[in-house]
Order: C-alpha cells, then sequence, then structure tokens
C-alpha cells in the first residue's frame, strides 16, 4: 500500500482477515497477523480509533496464542505505542512502549545466553532502533515526563550493556 493503493489495500487486508478468520477461527495466529497488517494500515491513513481496536485484539491473540513474552507480543505494544504517541496519549505511549522493550530485554537475555555468535550478533543489531524510539519519545512527545526520560535512559544503558556483553563474549 506504499504506492497510494490504499483503497485497494483497505479491501484486500479486510478480506484477508475475513478469510483466516473463517478457515481457522478467531484466535489463531494468521488471524492475529492480518489483523495486525490492517491496524498498520489503519494506523497509517490515520484511523486511530480503528487501528487501536485492531491492535488490541491483535494483542489479545498473540497473548493467547504465542505467550506473554514472544517477540510479537512486543512488536504489536510497540506498534500501539507508536499510535498512541500519535493520538497525544503520552503517558500510555510511555507504559506501552515501556512494556514492549521489558519483553524484548527478557528475549534479548534469553538469545545472548544460548544462541551463537552470529546470532548474537543479529539479534542486538535488530534491537537497535529501541534507543532512538525511547529518546525520541521522550524528547518529542514527553520531555517533562520522568516515566518517559527513565525509559529512555534505561534502554539506552541496557542496550548498551547487551551490546558490549555480546563483544566480550566473541572476543573471549
Amino acid at each position: 500500500y506504499g504506492q497510494g493503493q490504499t483503497a485497494g489495500a483497505l479491501k484486500l487486508y479486510t478480506t484477508a482477515l475475513a478469510t483466516w478468520q473463517k478457515a481457522l477461527g478467531p484466535t489463531h495466529q494468521d488471524v492475529a497477523n492480518a489483523t495486525h497488517n490492517l491496524a498498520l494500515l489503519r494506523h497509517t491513513l490515520g484511523e486511530t480509533a480503528a487501528a487501536k481496536t485492531l491492535y488490541e485484539r491483535t494483542l489479545s491473540i498473540r497473548r493467547q496464542a504465542l505467550g506473554p513474552e514472544h517477540p510479537a507480543v512486543a512488536s504489536t505494544l510497540g506498534n500501539l505505542a507508536g499510535l498512541q504517541e500519535a493520538m497525544g496519549d503520552t503517558k500510555g505511549a510511555v507504559a506501552t512502549l515501556a512494556a514492549a522493550l521489558d519483553i524484548r530485554e527478557r528475549n534479548l537475555q534469553r538469545v545472548l545466553t544460548t544462541a551463537s555468535e552470529t546470532q548474537k550478533s543479529i539479534a542486538v543489531l535488530a534491537l537497535a532502533g529501541d534507543v532512538s524510539r525511547a529518546i525520541s519519545l521522550h524528547l518529542k512527545s514527553a520531555p517533562t515526563s520522568s516515566d518517559a526520560a527513565r525509559l529512555a535512559m534505561t534502554t539506552l544503558l541496557r542496550r548498551k550493556a547487551r551490546g558490549l556483553e555480546a563483544a566480550a563474549d566473541s572476543m573471549a
């Protein structure tokens, strides 16, 4: 839908979601994926209320189907935080982003203790945007929020520590 074909994309995403629901039931992971994709499109179109409902539905399905610590749950929380920020709900955005980053941190810790060196490097690089996201939320949307400042600093320090741990382990 990045080529100006949003109306067609909306129809296709809606049809795909209905098809997955009919074939697999309302709580299947593929339904969650289709719901998440539709939420992203609605978010892009500025349809914030619809996007929020779809993100929340995606969260419910993913938590049930995959468990509350799954990276897909963190991804949905991160997108919901972005929507909340766009809607002016900075307090909600900070709390939601904090939940997403906590899940990502716990998953990163597991990867760093069990994965190969290549997998560790890939995992650390994949989370590089977390620091920018937390700092940006604080500086742009919540400059006076101590919770946002704490989230930004905690995320920065956590990612720096994990990167240093991964580098040290690869040299050992």
